[in-house]
């Protein structure tokens, strides 16, 4: 068990001093004295020092008085007379001893009426203290509700944002997810469109190829022309035939020079070519023609 932090010396003295203030030593009035403890032990231990000197002062004995021998004499000479007189002084005494009671009485009724209307101050104090410390308490608890429900309000506006929060995020992995779906379908686009290119590049540069290889053809067909043309003039009719299926060749290997210009723009696919069909020009313009039956 803790010892009491309050000493039965700090008690005493403290009412001590409330004595030398004239007033009462109460237990509410030890305590405010003190600053703190309980009000009953602290009463409890004024009383036990109050009765111990009360009882140390009634305790000292009074040394006898002998009387003197011819007092003695006397006194015992006197006999009856002394008697009547010590009756008499005995009814005095105690007539004085009643009034002293009854103004005892009274004194005792006024020192209870003290103490109880110092209790009562007492009381009162005690009471607004408590009252006050209630007033604290309630306003201690009002505090506490106002502080929990500012937390509530802050852990609920916190929860809602963690789930605004957590929304925001699932519905940018879904865009996430969506965009890379995007990017590998791009990809794949970009390889087929990078496939196809290639192939483009491939038909253009055949097409080239063979544009040029026409046009040597032609160059070289417009030269046999121009020496053809020298010896027309005398020839016989198969020569002036011949002359005839000339100028025609020419005129196709121009119309033939401007649709392979116009194919290496347009790059269109050119269909097959059937076997046994001569694809140069100017030869299949020299070729006799078939005469019709």
């Amino acid at each position: 068990m803790r010892p009491p932090s309050i000493t039965n010396e700090a008690v005493i003295q403290a009412g001590q001093a409330i004595q030398a203030e004239g007033r009462n030593v109460t237990a509410f009035g030890l305590r405010q004295k003190i600053g703190g403890g309980n009000p009953n032990r602290l009463k409890q231990i004024w009383d036990e020092y109050a009765t111990n000197q009360a009882n140390a002062a009634d305790s000292e004995p009074t040394a006898p008085v002998e009387l003197p021998p011819d007092v003695a004499e006397k006194i015992a000479q006197v006999g009856q007379t002394v008697v009547d007189c010590l009756n008499g002084l005995v009814s005095q005494l105690i007539a004085s001893a009643s009034e002293q009671a009854d103004r005892r009485i009274v004194e005792v009724m006024q020192a209870a009426e003290a103490v109880q209307a110092q209790a009562t101050q007492e009381l009162i104090a005690a009471t607004d203290s408590v009252n006050e410390a209630d007033a604290r308490a309630q306003e201690l608890q009002d505090q506490l509700e106002a502080e929990k429900a500012n937390h509530q309000a802050a852990l609920t506006a916190v929860t809602e944002r963690a789930a605004a929060a957590e929304a925001k995020a699932q519905a940018l992995q879904t865009d996430l997810d969506r965009v890379r779906e995007e990017g590998e379908k791009a990809k794949e686009e970009g390889r087929g469109l990078a496939s196809r290119l290639s192939a483009a590049e491939a038909t253009v540069t055949e097409l080239r190829n063979s544009l040029e290889m026409t046009g040597k053809a032609l160059s070289k067909a417009e030269d046999r022309a121009g020496e053809l043309r020298k010896t027309v003039d005398g020839m016989s009719q198969e020569a002036k035939e011949m002359q005839e299926r000339v100028i025609t060749a020419i005129e196709e290997a121009a119309v033939l020079r401007g649709r392979l210009q116009g194919q290496e723009t347009a790059v269109p696919d050119q269909p097959p070519v059937p076997q046994g069909v001569d694809t140069d020009p100017v030869k299949a313009a020299l070729k006799p023609k078939r005469k019709k039956s």
